[in-house]
C-alpha cells in the first residue's frame, strides 16, 4: 500500500512539474518570438530612417543647386544690365 501511495505521489509530483517546464518552455518561446518580432521592427524603422535621410539629402541638394541656379541667374542679368 505505501509502494503504491509513494508511486502515485511520484507521478502526481512528476506530472506538476513536466507541467511547469511545458508553461516555461512556452513562456520561453513566445519570449524569442516577441524579440525576434522586436529585432525585426528595430531594422525596419533602421531601413525606413535610412531612406528618409537619404530622400532628405537629395531633396535639399536639389533645392541648394536650384538656389545656386537663381542667384547666377539674377548675378548675370545684372551684369548684363550694367554693360548695357
Amino acid at each position: 500500500m505505501a509502494k503504491d501511495t509513494s508511486k502515485l505521489v511520484n507521478s502526481v509530483i512528476n506530472t506538476n512539474y513536466s507541467k511547469r517546464i511545458n508553461k516555461e518552455l512556452t513562456a520561453l518561446k513566445e519570449a524569442n518570438k516577441k524579440e525576434k518580432q522586436l529585432l525585426i521592427a528595430n531594422q525596419k524603422v533602421t531601413l525606413n530612417n535610412s531612406k528618409l535621410k537619404q530622400k532628405q539629402l537629395v531633396l535639399f541638394s536639389f533645392l541648394g543647386f536650384l538656389l545656386l541656379g537663381a542667384f547666377m541667374g539674377i548675378q548675370y542679368y545684372r551684369q548684363r544690365k550694367i554693360k548695357i
